[in-house]
């Protein structure tokens, strides 16, 4: 977003922007970002829990495990619910 500003456009009237993460800095920026919120402790558990199968040999094919994601509305995408 400073990228942007030094560009001379406005977030989020000439552009809006969305992150990924939704880490605590998201919250302090100008305006607050708009991002998507993912379970990265679930994800990192899931993660090792499939390996620890894949190398005791439980996990014979690949896999698909769908976590819950939330987009945060903020004011960086120009949506009045983020006000």
């Amino acid at each position: 977003m400073r990228a942007l500003h030094e560009a001379g456009l406005q977030v989020p009237d000439d552009v809006a922007v969305v992150g990924f993460d939704d880490i605590p800095a998201a919250q302090q920026t100008t305006p607050p970002l708009t991002t998507v919120r993912h379970p990265i402790l679930q994800k990192g558990a899931q993660a090792t829990s499939l390996l620890l199968d894949l190398v005791e040999g439980y996990v014979e094919r690949p896999t698909q495990v769908l976590l819950q994601t939330q987009l945060v509305i903020r004011q960086s995408c120009g949506s009045s619910l983020g006000r």
